[in-house]
């Protein structure tokens, strides 16, 4: 397996090193790329604060985290305490802030990893005042629900839940922060409700008088193309890792985004099989002619999707399409080559990238570019290097 020249940091199986020959490969330099184009969407003033929870959307959140900070990002966005803890345990010292999945069980946790939280309930903000401490508020903001229907209080309980967080002096009520519902659709009019409901809040003299002012609103969509969405911090997250935050409605490539993962693989086996062959489990398909196959080790075990059997999906090898034949397995699919003579034993496979980019897949399988990245599993190590141009 090629191992690029910036190797930062390899999951793998309980720490043992894969002897498989499958990986995904994460351009760093794609990544830094496509920060700053969420850095540059705002004024200097503004913060970014990139998201990386659920591991960095599978990319790595420690590698992720680690590349960004010398980019120059202010802090980053989590979704539960244990990815809080697991980037402090991995050396991360830059502000956190954990967004949801937030109880007050977690709350002495969070006050250990010196993490803000966002609150939508006042009990949790009750729990964090106990395990706090005077000399160093723990920050929180107020979640409040302006459109997206999921956490957060009602706006007009905003001005009584302000004056009573103000009671505890070991909490520090940093601003307000609410998400919005269609940024995907920048055009959409729930926008534009949701940005003056928000306004009209942290315009208000309680607002302004109980909290540090720094409010946040712009997710990835919101912080490209809503510039009244930006407020003091924005929160880019999948437009980070290569995909169009408006997919299906434009691209990467469109929006100026560079590919962050390829993910790559080498034939296993190869065999020729008469025509009439029936293949792989349940027989769901027969070679109409003499064929050349190839097995390669990867399945839905790893994310790979079982939707792009049967002649769904293909895979790339020198430079040409070869098409799955049977069903994806748990450990393996298996290709056409019959086209590709040439073929030599170990053969290089891209099973994800350039052709077979993350918004392909995602249009492919009817889902989003977020369920690929989530989805690919553990079991396939990633390896970190910058491109070759960057060398």
């Amino acid at each position: 397996m090629p191992v690029s020249k910036t190797l930062l940091h390899q999951k793998s199986i309980k720490g043992v090193p894969s002897g498989r020959p499958t990986w995904l490969k994460v351009d760093l330099s794609a990544l830094r790329h496509n920060y700053l184009q969420a850095r540059n969407a705002s004024a200097a003033t503004v913060e970014t604060w990139p998201v990386i929870k659920a591991d960095g959307y599978g990319v790595g959140a420690v590698a992720v985290a680690r590349t960004l900070i010398r980019a120059g990002a202010d802090g980053f966005c989590v979704a539960m305490v244990e990815e809080a803890e697991a980037l402090r345990i991995a050396g991360i010292d830059a502000p956190l802030v954990v967004m949801s999945s937030i109880t007050a069980a977690s709350a002495e946790r969070i006050v250990a990893a010196k993490a803000h939280a966002f609150i939508s309930d006042i009990g949790v903000a009750k729990a964090l005042a106990h395990h706090g401490l005077e000399s160093h508020p723990t920050p929180i903001y107020l979640k409040v629900n302006t459109g997206m229907g999921r956490l957060g209080v009602e706006p007009g309980e905003v001005d009584d839940l302000l004056k009573e967080l103000a009671r505890y002096p070991s909490l520090r009520v940093m601003g307000l922060v609410s998400h919005l519902a269609c940024a995907d659709q920048p055009e959409h009019p729930e926008n534009g409700r949701q940005i003056a409901l928000f306004q009209a809040l942290v315009g208000s003299s309680t607002v302004q008088q109980l909290t540090a002012g720094r409010h946040s609103l712009a997710n990835s969509g919101g912080t490209v193309k809503i510039p009244t969405a930006h407020h003091a911090w924005t929160r880019p997250g999948i437009m980070l890792y290569g995909a169009s935050p408006f997919f299906p409605h434009s691209s990467a490539h469109i929006d100026g985004l560079q590919e962050v993962i390829t993910w790559h693989s080498h034939i296993l086996k190869q065999r020729t099989v008469p025509a009439g062959t029936s293949l792989g489990y349940g027989h769901s398909q027969t070679t109409a002619c003499v064929s050349r196959l190839g097995v390669i080790p990867v399945g839905y075990a790893d994310g790979y999707r079982r939707r792009l059997g049967n002649g769904g999906g293909a895979v790339l090898i020198a430079g040409q399409k070869a098409p799955l034949l049977g069903r994806v397995c748990m450990d393996m699919i298996t290709v056409d080559l019959t086209h590709l003579p040439h073929i030599t034993p170990d053969e290089p496979v891209l099973l994800l990238g350039n052709a077979f980019n993350i918004e392909d897949w995602a249009g492919t399988l009817q889902t989003i570019p977020y369920e690929i990245l989530c989805q690919i599993g553990d079991r396939v190590p990633r390896v970190y290097g910058d491109s070759p141009s960057d060398s």
